[in-house]
């Protein structure tokens, strides 16, 4: 599927993960809520914060 396209998972950075865990996406976090109901939830990951912040604290350019 990936291949036609020339794209690759890579080892070093591919994991399989249990939902309720989470994993990280393009900049969010994705994961199932359990309340009295689940549902997917997807927010802004604590990493791409951090990295935001640093960057604008350091004046890097964008």
């Amino acid at each position: 599927m990936l291949a036609p396209l020339g794209l690759r998972l890579s080892p070093e950075k591919t994991r399989v993960v249990h939902i309720d865990e989470g994993f990280d996406f393009l900049g969010f976090h994705n994961h199932i809520l359990r309340r009295w109901a689940s549902y997917f939830r997807s927010e802004v990951s604590k990493l791409a914060v951090t990295d935001a912040f640093f960057d604008e604290l350091l004046g890097e350019p964008k």
